[in-house]
């Protein structure tokens, strides 16, 4: 029975110093997706841009979560985006992790859930991933607070208890929330394997056509795709196919799973890493690349703990002034900091190997001791020593010593130095002497730890069975919303919905109001093959003119990468889906928008009188096609002045955008 539930545990256990990690790289994806927002909150989120409303009375609860919803001014939503990057940087530092990491989960949320238009599959993912991850404790390792609490727990007082080895605590979480996560990785490749059935990827083409796409491909991507060969385009292919198959093998085999984890995070992060720096499609491949961190286990960390060990093998004996209070702090701090042991610890009495008159310097500077070479370091030079002993430490180590900068840190260090006694005063510590411990108040510290403990627990409990509700929830919807099921099976899923109406749709509300949304086809059921772009000509009121959004006439014969502005994820999906019969109608509040606005440098201050919107597309070629595909043009009309100007459409043409002015 052991052997069985060890096998089946690592679906639930996860390591707090890999959940750490990937709390870094949350931290870092979440900041960088409301930092590439910011600069167009006039466009698309405040009243100041483009209305994208609806129209729909917000009076009842809307169809997704976001606060937005009751903000409209520029200066409103300037300070929540403001405050929603604040929390992304206290997530990354584990500084009030839970907090921090609710404050990002509801700003984030917010944000995308605020304009649907704009999204794509790696938002669906990235609120997905921040759902689940809230129910794991992502601070419980490497973080601030978990430094607060070992400096609260382990209360050294001498040099000799800094060089004792604290009691080793257990790595390991449990919680279904965990499972739920690799249920989720595991169902973003599942669905997208199966609901690609188009032609194109049974013929080994899909790739071929990913990489025809110049509206998404970068500069890497256009070269990677000169040298493809239809043999190389039929492996990528079907390699895609065969890795998205195996995910759940790879992720969920009860045996050897140390190492078909392994394989999956090196596999999948390869395959994400490629596809992120060839097409630009949003944060997707990196959101994808930081899920995939948690795939790591205890037994990874280890091996990772090891090869950096290698890098960095010097031992140094550290001397400072144990009866500084703020010194001994600081000595703390390093300890905790020092994962491979590389410091022993002295004051003025110690007697081992010890530079010369070392306890008359101590008096004004710490000491970073070489007994090997019989070498030592003192003032910002020693720090300097030991920040680069630290793990990652040699990249910022060398600041402290360069040239001209290292005297100003040494002013700076001495400055600490004259004046640590005040320093310790004001930061609570004692001047002189470290406090002795005091039996006080153990009595209501029992009975806090008791409140504690069962605070826990309930909480533990009643997390996971939310996270229960959400993982049945978004399995139902998933089996629902691909029809990729029916294509390959043959018949639909009807999940929950079989059983009971009523819970399937309950199921479906509680999963989309945070818009977890189970429809997986990225590039499927095929790559698309028809680019849609916008091209706005704008007349100003001195009768000059100028083109946004291209920057080559040579735009409207062939479509290249290099000729399109403004190529992000926003302005081309705003783009792509602007011609559909739902968002015909913001095409007057575009055009509209363009008039008032000066996002735009291209405008140097003038006053636009009249702008003419272009659709311009292109079909991408077959292989081996020897005529380039035809660019098609017409103006953009909202759908009441459309069928008014269908007749007189076709004599019109978009300006020359060579003699932009």
């Amino acid at each position: 029975m052991n052997k069985l539930k060890n096998i089946f545990s690592n679906w639930f256990r996860v390591d707090t110093r890999v959940l750490a990690i990937f709390r870094i790289f949350l931290g870092i994806i979440c900041f960088w997706d409301v930092w590439r927002r910011y600069h167009l909150i006039d466009v698309f989120y405040s009243s100041s841009g483009i209305n994208l409303s609806s129209g729909t009375s917000f009076t009842y609860v809307p169809q997704y979560f976001s606060l937005l919803h009751s903000f409209r001014s520029s200066g409103v939503m300037t300070i929540f985006f403001i405050i929603t990057m604040i929390a992304t940087l206290s997530l990354l530092i584990g500084y009030r992790t839970k907090l921090s990491h609710f404050i990002t989960l509801v700003g984030i949320l917010s944000i995308h859930n605020y304009r649907i238009i704009l999204e794509n599959g790696g938002d669906m993912a990235f609120n997905a991933f921040l759902v689940w991850s809230f129910f794991l404790p992502l601070g419980k390792s490497l973080s601030i607070d978990s430094l607060k609490n070992s400096l609260k727990s382990n209360k050294e007082k001498s040099p000799d208890d800094l060089n004792a080895s604290p009691p080793k605590l257990s790595t390991n979480y449990f919680h279904l929330a965990y499972f739920a996560f690799l249920i989720q990785l595991c169902m973003i490749y599942t669905f997208n394997f199966i609901n690609k059935t188009g032609a194109m990827w049974q013929d080994g083409t899909a790739v071929f056509h990913m990489y025809q796409l110049d509206t998404f491909i970068t500069s890497f991507g256009h070269w990677f795709a000169s040298i493809f060969n239809p043999i190389i385009n039929y492996i990528l292919t079907n390699v895609t196919l065969i890795i998205e198959s195996a995910s759940i093998l790879l992720i969920f085999f009860p045996l050897f799973n140390k190492w078909t984890r392994g394989m999956a995070f090196v596999i999948f992060f390869s395959f994400h890493l490629m596809i992120g720096i060839s097409v630009s499609i949003g944060l997707f491949s990196w959101t994808m690349m930081t899920a995939l961190i948690l795939l790591l286990q205890g037994s990874h960390i280890e091996f990772l703990k090891s090869l950096l060990s290698r890098f960095r093998q010097k031992e140094y004996v550290v001397f400072y002034d144990r009866d500084c209070g703020f010194c001994h702090f600081t000595s703390r701090v390093l300890k905790r900091l020092d994962i491979f042991n590389r410091f022993t610890w002295a004051d003025s009495t110690y007697s081992g190997k010890a530079p010369e008159d070392y306890q008359h310097i101590l008096e004004n500077s710490i000491i970073v001791f070489d007994p090997i070479l019989n070498q030592f370091w003192t003032r910002h030079i020693a720090f300097s020593k030991i920040v680069s002993s630290l793990p990652f430490g040699f990249l910022f180590g060398w600041i402290l010593r360069i040239p001209g900068f290292e005297k100003i840190f040494g002013w700076f260090y001495d400055l600490i130095s004259q004046n640590r006694s005040k320093i310790s005063l004001l930061t609570g510590f004692p001047a002189c002497g470290v406090p002795k411990s005091s039996d006080e108040g153990n009595s209501l510290e029992i009975h806090n730890s008791m409140l504690q403990r069962f605070r826990v627990k309930s909480l533990f409990v009643v997390s996971n069975l939310i996270a229960g509700v959400f993982l049945v929830g978004i399995i139902n919807n998933s089996l629902t919303a691909n029809d990729g099921i029916k294509e390959r099976f043959g018949k639909k899923a009807m999940g929950i919905k079989a059983y009971s109406h009523d819970l399937s749709y309950a199921l479906k509300r509680t999963i989309l109001y945070p818009r977890m949304s189970q429809k997986w086809n990225m590039f499927s059921p095929t790559v698309m093959r028809t680019e849609r772009w916008v091209v706005a000509d704008v007349t100003f009121t001195d009768g000059t003119d100028t083109t946004l959004f291209v920057n080559n006439n040579d735009v409207y014969e062939k479509f290249h990468y290099s000729h399109f502005d403004y190529r992000d994820q926003f302005w081309r999906k705003f783009f792509g889906r602007l011609h559909k019969k739902s968002n015909k109608k913001y095409i007057g509040e575009f055009k509209r928008w363009l008039k008032r606005t000066t996002f735009f440098p291209e405008y140097r201050g003038r006053r636009p009188a009249e702008v003419t919107l272009w659709q311009i597309s292109e079909r991408s070629p077959n292989i081996g096609a020897k005529k380039n595909p035809k660019v098609y043009k017409r103006v953009l009309e909202s759908a009441s002045n459309e069928s008014k100007n269908r007749k007189r459409t076709n004599s019109k043409y978009p300006k020359n955008v060579s003699g932009k002015k």
